[in-house]
This record gives structure tokens, C-alpha cells and sequence, in this order.
């Protein structure tokens, strides 16, 4: 399952225990592994881009000759990484499908976004979108999805609830 840098983080720091997606196949008690940018190298070189670590190459191929090898610091989209280069695994504890816009404000933040603060000078303290989380995920869900199916479109989403087996 592709995540994005943030994300990742988010996991890596125990704060995402959710996502919502379009489509999925994934059911209670599936194993998920999480896909995410890499920065390109020689395989001793090779790096996780939303925090820089290195990727333990020992469970690769001996020799890097993936098509997609790129030169020192050049990014590998997320779709193209492989199995043995995941670091971290998700098992599927339950999947539901909702209506997008019915998120609750707990359930926006153990998507793991972050809070924002508005500083615009007609916003009040806690009236504005990024003020919540659900207001910062419906900002996150546009930026990934607004072109097929943006928040205001309230699409039938799948909630998948998750738990971190291995990092």
C-alpha cells in the first residue's frame, strides 16, 4: 500500500492507525506492506526519503540492477519499491465502508495528520479548516484524490484500521 513521506512518518511515529481509501481488497487480518518514495543509489546508498535513513540492503538482490536504478539522490516513486525494502508491515484489524465527509475528529487525527494554525486575520481561534483535524485531513485527502474525488463529492471511502507489526 503506497504512502506518502508524511505519512510514513506519521506511522513510524505511532500517530496513523487509519487510512481511507477509494478501493481496496485488504480484509481483517491481512499483512500490508507500506511503499514509500526511496532515494536512488547504489544499494549501499540507498535512502528512504521522507526521513533520510538507509535501507538495510542485505535482504536485496546482491547486485542493484533494477530498471528503475537511479543515480545517487534521484527519487524512486513509491510504486516502483520492492518487497525487501519495506520497513514497515500493517495488519488489517478491520475495514468498513463510510461516506467520506462522516470522519469524526478522533478518527481524522489517528489518520495521523497534524493540526495546523491559521493566522489569517478574519479567522477566529478554532473556526478554520486547519484548525481541526478533520480540516486538515479533508486538505490531505484533496491534495491526493481531489482530481477523481474530492471531499466535497462526499465518496463511499474504505476505513482500514491497522496495527504496526513490524518497523
Amino acid at each position: 500500500m503506497l504512502f506518502s513521506a508524511p505519512m510514513i512518518l506519521a506511522l513510524l511515529a505511532g500517530r496513523k492507525t487509519v487510512t481511507r481509501r477509494l478501493y481496496t481488497r485488504v480484509r481483517a487480518g491481512d499483512l500490508i506492506w507500506c511503499k514509500e518514495t526511496l532515494m536512488g543509489g547504489r544499494l549501499s546508498f540507498l535512502r528512504y526519503a521522507a526521513d533520510g535513513m538507509g535501507v538495510d540492503g542485505s535482504a536485496g538482490p546482491a547486485l542493484w540492477s533494477h530498471k528503475w536504478k537511479k543515480e545517487y539522490g534521484e527519487k524512486i516513486p513509491s510504486i516502483y519499491m520492492p518487497r525487501w525494502a519495506s520497513r514497515i508491515t500493517l495488519q488489517v484489524i478491520g475495514v468498513r465502508d463510510e461516506r467520506l465527509i462522516t470522519i469524526t475528529e478522533a478518527d481524522a487525527k489517528a489518520e495521523g495528520v497534524e493540526r495546523g494554525v491559521c493566522t489569517h486575520p478574519d479567522c477566529s481561534p478554532g473556526s478554520c479548516a486547519v484548525s481541526s483535524y478533520k480540516g486538515a485531513y479533508a486538505t490531505l485527502w484533496d491534495q491526493i484524490n481531489g482530481a477523481k474525488a474530492p471531499w466535497s463529492s462526499n465518496p463511499i471511502v474504505f476505513r482500514i484500521a491497522f496495527r504496526i507489526v513490524e518497523k
